[in-house]
């Protein structure tokens, strides 16, 4: 089973079109969906998604394969391949099924938001361009440069065919992109500014 939140504006219509964010965080060692109101820690807040929708988009956090606090066999599917933790493919099959059913979901209005807690947005856009109109990435992170207690130092062999560092895949970037780089984070900045030099050297604008 593949678990999420839908967070809708306070002044939701059910008659009335709304754009669509995915409020992304694909990390195998968090997960993508808060799990109360007030909570902090290792999981992506209901306050920040609850904020977005305000502004007017039905905002949705699903927590793909990959992640935690589920079986090993769940949390397995990220091994050797720490960037789909929260499997971005889970979250762009549950965005469509939900369309189906809530048809106020505009799907060709459909952005990805990873302001805090890896590389969703940019994956999500180069993955999926067709899908992703526009991504805001925060705290773009690359596993081989992590300190160890933040992910695994190796991260083991995987025959997963999606195994390339967004800097490979910048060619087939179609939306928006804005990134963000913090210059004081346990996050080094040095994998943001190679996404940067790779998308530069591709012509594309961000």
């Amino acid at each position: 089973d593949i678990y999420g939140v839908i967070y809708r504006p306070s002044d939701f219509s059910p008659d009335k079109s709304y754009p669509v964010i995915d409020q992304s965080m694909i990390g195998h060692i968090s997960t993508a969906v808060a799990r109360s109101s007030f909570r902090t820690g290792a999981e992506m807040s209901y306050a920040q998604a609850a904020c977005l929708a305000e502004l007017g988009f039905i905002v949705v956090q699903i927590a793909g394969r990959g992640g935690i606090y589920r079986s090993k066999a769940f949390h397995d599917e990220s091994y050797g391949w720490k960037d789909c933790g929260c499997d971005i493919d889970d979250h762009v099959v549950a965005i469509k099924q939900l369309a189906e059913r809530y048809p106020s979901m505009d799907l060709d209005r459909v952005g990805i938001a990873g302001l805090v807690g890896g590389n969703g947005a940019l994956l999500g856009l180069l993955h999926y361009p067709d899908f992703f109109k526009v991504g805001i990435a925060g705290e773009i992170f690359d596993f081989r440069e992590m300190r160890a207690g933040a992910g695994d130092m190796h991260e083991g062999p995987t025959t997963n065919p999606n195994k390339k560092y967004p800097e490979e895949l910048v060619e087939n970037l179609n939306g928006k992109l804005m990134i963000m780089i913090g210059l004081l984070d346990y996050v080094l900045p040095a994998a943001g500014f190679r996404v940067v030099e790779a998308l530069q050297r591709a012509k594309k604008d961000f």
